[in-house]
């Protein structure tokens, strides 16, 4: 599972042989949250309100980045 970005304490992360909807782990401290790629939505899980924030902006401004990882990582 590679770390594909540290952001102010947020751990962002693509897992090897993941399920679908193509998404990104974003990690802190005790938290997780799972945000799909394609259109930035929350899965599963949560972070503190300034995280998420930070967390959702990274996956929208680097989605087609994001997508290409994905896609790598997750091929059948």
């Amino acid at each position: 599972m590679p770390t594909v970005a540290l952001l102010d304490g947020i751990k962002i992360e693509i897992f090897f042989r993941d399920h679908v909807p193509p998404h990104i782990h974003a990690t802190s401290a005790e938290h997780e949250v799972l945000i799909v790629i394609e259109d930035g939505s929350i899965y599963e899980g949560s972070l503190p309100r300034k995280q998420l924030r930070i967390a959702v902006e990274y996956v929208q401004n680097n989605r087609t980045k994001l997508l290409d990882i994905w896609e790598k990582y997750n091929q059948k």
